[in-house]
């Protein structure tokens, strides 16, 4: 279905809503590269550079400086609006928000392999009885790199004492085991796993080392994205990361 011209003199196609809804909107911001990944994984990041320019000029993408002379583009309020987007997603004021977005967004989409990241409302119209309280369900994606689909946690360390992240973990862990469906479902099957987010291999092995015998039946991943260093503020007392 392709509507009509807007008044920027842009058209929008089904191809294009896809991309705002199932990509910018679930992960709330993007790259050039991110997007080239996806969408155009056998092109040049030129096809990537002119659906920005058209989303841009039909005004349901934002940019802003990311690191370098990297970007980042999140979906305007109209975008929001008329494509029933997630809310909150128009631009981060705390770099540490901004790391944790980009983080989920490095590891499923510019990393060895892809993975889908779920949405908050989709991760309740799929996995309803797994909604802890009232906190919104962010941060998950499937995970199928083994034989049995796995439903992961992405954490991302925005420099972080790693015996901080060890009782932050911890707590996660212990409000997912005292819900039942988690419990049964999920964890003593093994079908529950984290995937931490680092600047660094070298901050992601101190990471594993305290989060050795954490809990038996839930796996730590790790992956290591150096440019994350670029988007949070000098670490204190924690120089394995620098």
């Amino acid at each position: 279905m392709v509507e009509p011209a807007r008044p920027s003199g842009v058209r929008i196609n089904a191809h294009d809503a896809r991309i705002l809804g199932d990509h910018v909107g679930v992960f709330r911001m993007t790259t050039y590269e991110a997007l080239r990944r996806v969408y155009w994984p056998d092109g040049e990041i030129d096809a990537a550079k002119s659906w920005v320019r058209r989303m841009k000029s039909a005004g349901y993408l934002r940019g802003a400086p990311l690191y370098g002379n990297v970007r980042y583009f999140y979906p305007s309020h109209q975008a929001v609006t008329e494509f029933r987007l997630e809310p909150g997603a128009q631009g981060f004021q705390r770099p540490t928000r901004l790391a944790e977005v980009y983080g989920r967004l490095a590891f499923c989409c510019l990393g060895e392999r892809p993975y889908r990241l779920l949405s908050p409302s989709v991760f309740c119209q799929e996995f309803p009885e797994l909604v802890i309280g009232k906190k919104i369900p962010e941060g998950y994606y499937l995970d199928d790199s083994a034989s049995r689909r796995r439903l992961g946690y992405i954490f991302v360390d925005t420099r972080r004492e790693p015996r901080a992240i060890r009782a932050r973990l911890k707590d996660l862990i212990s409000e997912r085991i005292g819900n039942e469906a988690w419990k049964h479902n999920l964890i003593r099957p093994r079908l529950f796993l984290f995937a931490i987010v680092t600047i660094r291999e070298r901050a992601a092995k101190q990471i594993a080392r305290y989060l050795d015998g954490l809990h038996p039946e839930i796996e730590f991943r790790f992956a290591h994205f150096p440019e994350l260093g670029e988007l949070l503020p000098t670490e204190r007392g924690n120089a394995s990361q620098a």
